[in-house]
């Protein structure tokens, strides 16, 4: 998502260099990403203070800034540390204000999130994941499951009045992974309808999560296949869900006045933001997505912020959320 009225710039010509949305929310390549970018910047005319990046990646990946999501405040806390960079590197802003803020509607897990599958506890983040637009559900099921999809009709209804469900089901992530969005909704209906409580999708595919702006009618959790490949008697829950109708984010926005070509501006942009948390414990830190463009970004602001390396183009950075 991004915000959809950027603030107009001072500038006819605009020239855009956007960050790049990977979806490994993952802290060990931290490493390499530090090597990828000090290797960048080892062009002479970027070249940075290497401290000053391992810093920029440490503080945007730090515990504190929660994930630079929509829990405790993480997209927030990012937020103002982008701002501090660009005040002091002396960047100048519009109407002397960094923020342009805006609204967006997003589920979010601020509580417990806890799956126990037979008497094994599991680590969130790790051995499983919640559906992003699951709703809040507790609760200790029967379990049973499904080796196919029932029998919907082409807009993605359930027709299929053969099966009688209850508790926990259990179905192949292969099953349900290819579904566009609006036939999967329509399944955890239909599923719902006819009994189940609860979707497992077990899965042999590496975990990975996303955000999302709305909630369904039934929570869904991803396990490995290593864990719940063998059928178990019993899976519990407890997971609470927020759906924030409203929640106040903003872009961060910057510039540096040209020395004489003013009337063209070169935008660098990323985006700041990143999954979050999910529960009070799972948290995913975004090396990857996108702490790397950030410190890019802040790179770049900082060599171009020195006397010595003053533009003739007037050059905005923004950082955007959401």
């Amino acid at each position: 998502m991004q915000a959809k009225d950027v603030r107009k710039l001072p500038a006819d010509t605009i020239s855009t260099l956007k960050g790049h949305r990977l979806t490994l929310p993952v802290m060990r390549d931290l490493r390499h990403l530090l090597s990828l970018i000090l290797l960048l910047l080892a062009h002479p005319m970027l070249a940075q203070d290497s401290a000053y990046v391992q810093m920029l990646l440490s503080e945007l990946c730090n515990d504190l800034l929660a994930g630079r999501g929509y829990v405790d405040d993480g997209d927030g806390e990012a937020a103002f540390f982008i701002e501090k960079q660009f005040k002091e590197l002396n960047l100048k802003a519009w109407d002397y204000n960094f923020y342009q803020t805006f609204f967006v509607q997003v589920n979010s897990f601020p509580g417990k999130m806890e799956m126990k599958v037979d008497d094994r506890a599991l680590q969130p983040g790790h051995e499983f994941l919640i559906a992003p637009d699951a709703p809040s559900v507790q609760g200790d099921f029967e379990v049973m499951r499904l080796d196919r999809l029932p029998t919907m009709a082409p807009s993605g209804r359930v027709i299929d009045t053969t099966l009688h469900l209850k508790g926990a089901v259990i179905i192949a992530d292969s099953l349900v992974r290819q579904l566009p969005r609006p036939m999967r909704h329509e399944l955890l209906k239909g599923l719902k309808k006819l009994g189940a409580e609860l979707l497992v999708r077990s899965t042999d595919q590496k975990l990975t999560w996303h955000v999302s702006p709305d909630q369904t009618v039934m929570a869904e959790f991803t396990v490995p296949d290593s864990i719940i490949g063998t059928l178990p008697k019993r899976i519990r829950v407890n997971a609470e869900a927020r759906l924030l109708k409203k929640h106040r984010t903003q872009n961060v926005m910057a510039y540096i006045p040209g020395t004489s070509e003013t009337d063209s501006t070169i935008v660098f942009t990323a985006h700041y933001d990143h999954l979050g948390k999910m529960g009070k414990d799972a948290i995913f830190r975004g090396a990857n997505d996108n702490a790397s463009g950030v410190t890019m970004l802040l790179a770049l602001a900082k060599h171009y912020s020195m006397p010595e390396n003053a533009p003739r183009h007037n050059i905005a950075f923004i950082a955007f959320a959401a």
